[in-house]
């Protein structure tokens, strides 16, 4: 049997990449060995439970914070523990495809661990404030990617996630595994409904888009940045800039106090649920991610797979995931890449021809990855422990 720590799905991590991929890969290995599952949760029943599924609780729904850590990871070891030798419930092997939450290691079960990145180890920055908080989350960190040690494997959703592993833990055994879309939600062929956008959200006509967190690797004040270019350089009938996913305070206050007169032009959405995200993504003319480090980029994939032209910033993951199949923006400084993403987006927004071939090349570039492929290449090293 295999054992996965679905809390992910549950908690505060639901809607984003860590939860949707948790989700969308156990929907997946359920098709492919049915009954060979033990999903580990909060609370006493999950939407992901199948016949085909067993269910065990870790304890009561609670969000995974800097006090309930220690807790997800005891809760978590001792359910497995308890479980594991119970007749159905024998686990051979256990999957956590959020180390953050707890790895448990345990004789005679062959543990395996996603990690979806490694920017806090990168950049050393924990918590947007310097606090005691930010000093108890870095030690935790510490001892979560220590811990990744005694995992039989490793998995990553890119390599440039795994030679980053191999650089500050040494390891060997690593094997990439790419996130995928759902191309039968996420397509250009999904009906637009800019009236709903405008009920919703109050965005009225063209806009350009963020979606995503508001951690400071996303670098979202770069996009405003480049966003306030574009207005002076493209008065005419100019787009707006719609920031979605996250709770943004600290980008509402750099708006405030740098460009006040984009106050009414740059909407904060707020938290969108996930089956309401496909309506802010498809009506977009074009995404924008100026990140400074990403493990792999689900949310730019998910717009590329509804043929939305995309802005990317040039870092690795990008790189590597994308290609040449967006407009990418140098890094170089501040100035030169707030000039070159207000470029593409002049271009992009007055050249209907150039619009077009981003489209589909975004659209072709996200064909190449789907949930089947991401479960088929986890399951085959999962498999190995068994």
């Amino acid at each position: 049997m295999i054992g996965i720590d679905i809390t992910a799905t549950q908690n505060q991590y639901k809607d984003r990449g860590i939860g949707v991929l948790t989700r969308k890969v156990v929907e997946e290995m359920v098709k492919k060995i049915p009954g060979q599952i033990v999903l580990f949760g909060l609370g006493n029943q999950t939407d992901l439970q199948e016949p085909a599924v067993k269910f065990v609780s870790i304890g009561r729904l609670k969000p995974l914070s800097v006090l309930t850590r220690p807790l997800y990871k005891r809760d978590l070891y001792e359910a497995v523990v308890r479980n594991r030798r119970k007749e159905g419930y024998r686990i051979h092997t256990f999957f956590s495809p959020f180390i953050h939450a707890g790895v448990p290691y345990i004789p005679g079960v062959q543990t395996y661990a996603y990690v979806h990145d490694m920017i806090q180890k990168e950049s050393g920055t924990y918590t947007r404030k310097n606090n005691i908080v930010a000093k108890v989350k870095s030690k935790q960190y510490a001892a979560d990617w220590k811990a990744l040690g005694e995992a039989k494997g490793i998995i990553t959703p890119s390599n440039t996630v795994k030679h980053v592993v191999m650089k500050y833990l040494g390891k060997s055994n690593i094997t990439v595994a790419y996130p995928g879309v759902d191309h039968e939600i996420y397509n250009r062929g999904h009906l637009k409904n800019p009236a709903y956008i405008e009920e919703h959200y109050g965005v009225e006509g063209k806009y350009i888009l963020y979606f995503g967190g508001d951690e400071p690797n996303k670098n979202i004040e770069l996009v405003i940045d480049a966003y306030a270019l574009y207005r002076e350089r493209c008065p005419e009938d100019p787009a707006l800039l719609v920031i979605a996913g996250g709770g943004f305070s600290n980008q509402k206050n750099y708006v405030k106090k740098k460009y006040p007169a984009l106050l009414p032009f740059v909407i904060f959405t707020g938290y969108i649920p996930d089956d309401e995200k496909i309506y802010v993504i498809v009506n977009a003319s074009i995404c924008i991610h100026l990140s400074l480090n990403e493990g792999f980029g689900l949310a730019v994939l998910e717009a590329m797979a509804c043929g939305i032209p995309c802005i990317l910033s040039d870092i690795s993951a990008y790189r590597e995931v994308f290609g040449s199949n967006a407009l990418i923006v140098p890094l170089t400084s501040k100035v030169v890449a707030a000039d070159s993403a207000a470029t593409h987006i002049c271009a992009i927004m007055q050249d209907t021809k150039m619009r077009q071939v981003y489209s589909e090349l975004a659209y072709t570039c996200s064909n190449t990855y789907t949930w089947e492929k991401t479960a088929k290449s986890i399951l085959s090293v999962l498999q190995d422990g068994l």
